[in-house]
């Protein structure tokens, strides 16, 4: 479990494998959040699911390898969005929806020891890719307060659409 803000607990091996299994672009996702962060999301896309929704979308898919550049904004929006209606369609509640993501191609990396990423049952080791996405991290907390306003709009919508039983479940 990981620490979410307003003392939340996140099940982020949960998470994981909800998002994994119905999100169409996700091959591999790694979720990460502490009590300051909202749900951010390191994502390792699907190749022939990123290569259909580009020639959809018109772009050129030959360009699928290099994710940092040309369709970078594009892919991470429809990632977002598609991990997004994936949350609200499974009820997931509002701290366990992804806030910000970072895509690439694969989360072990050719210059990484897979073995230092992932156990002999290929379950993620959180402390290693921690280190090895620290970077990565700063830059979505830093893209996320300064989209701090736009946010707390969206979580109040979000929050305002779901009625709460007297226990707080949802319903």
């Amino acid at each position: 479990f990981l620490p979410a803000p307003n003392g939340r607990l996140v099940n982020a091996m949960r998470l994981e494998v909800i998002y994994a299994h119905r999100c169409d672009f996700v091959h591999q996702i790694w979720c990460y959040c502490d009590e300051n962060t909202p749900l951010l999301a390191v994502v390792a896309m699907d190749r022939e699911a990123t290569f259909r929704w580009m020639q959809a979308k018109q772009l050129d898919p030959r360009r699928t390898d290099d994710l940092s550049a040309t369709h970078a904004g594009h892919i991470k929006a429809a990632v977002l969005a598609q991990l997004r209606d994936v949350g609200v369609a499974c009820g997931l509640q509002p701290w366990e929806l992804v806030q910000a993501v970072h895509v690439v191609k694969t989360l072990g990396q050719a210059d990484d020891d897979y073995r230092q990423l992932a156990t002999p049952t290929f379950v993620l080791r959180r402390g290693h890719l921690k280190k090895r996405y620290e970077k990565e991290l700063k830059v979505l907390r830093a893209s996320l307060r300064s989209d701090a306003p736009r946010l707390a709009a969206r979580a109040k919508a979000g929050r305002t659409s779901a009625r709460t039983v007297d226990d707080g479940r949802r319903q």
